[in-house]
């Protein structure tokens, strides 16, 4: 080990509306499945968190409700967000 911490964050992207109706969306990608207000003001919580934190790369499924979650945690960084298929399988 060379003293170095490495971290790694694994979040669950923003509150959507299938969320609030307690409906199960899996890999739907429509409109039910977009972030609510609530789940953009969650994202919002966790760039704010990831202000104080070096981070030097964000991950997510392609599913729009990830992407835009995110979008928003990446919006005052110069990190780019990486869209990565992979990502959809880590919880199954």
């Amino acid at each position: 080990m060379d003293g170095n911490n490495d971290n790694f964050f694994l979040i669950r992207h923003g509150e959507t509306y299938a969320n609030r109706l307690n409906y199960i969306q899996g890999t739907l990608n429509d409109k039910l499945t977009s972030l609510a207000k609530r789940g953009m003001q969650e994202a919002a919580n966790y760039q704010k968190l990831f202000d104080n934190n070096q981070i030097d790369y964000v991950y997510t499924s392609p599913l729009r409700r990830a992407v835009k979650t995110g979008q928003i945690i990446c919006a005052t960084t110069n990190i780019k967000l990486q869209i990565e298929t992979f990502s959809r399988n880590i919880l199954r």
